[in-house]
This record gives structure tokens, sequence and C-alpha cells, in this order.
């Protein structure tokens, strides 16, 4: 990832553009879609928890695009 997309990730998990010294950020896995709706699904970011939630996408090529 170049800096600004870096940037643009964690405004968008944290709603700050820049890393909050002391502050635990965290990725989860998010299972409650079912198989036919993964894959459409986006990656939701909660500001207020500093964490983003990514649906378990069936491949890498899916979750790229």
């Amino acid at each position: 990832m170049t800096n600004a997309e870096r940037q643009a990730y964690l405004k968008f998990m944290s709603g700050a553009s820049r890393l909050i010294p002391g502050r635990e950020y965290r990725i989860d896995e998010h299972n409650d879609y079912g198989d036919d709706d993964r894959d459409k699904s986006l990656p939701v970011g909660h500001t207020c928890a500093f964490t983003i939630d990514i649906p378990n996408y069936s491949t890498k090529e899916i979750m790229h695009s």
C-alpha cells in the first residue's frame, strides 16, 4: 500500500488520519453473512472502537476488488 492508501484506510477504520500512540487497532473477520452475500459485502469501520470488520471473502481476488 502507498502512504496515501494507508492513510485512507486508517481514516476509514478510526476517523483519524494518523496513528494515535497507545491506541489498539483491530481487524476482525466478520462471519454473519451467508455464502451468497459475503462476496457482495463491504468492510465496515467502527471509528469509536478503532476496528474494521472484514467479511470472510471466498477468494483474495474478491477481497482486493
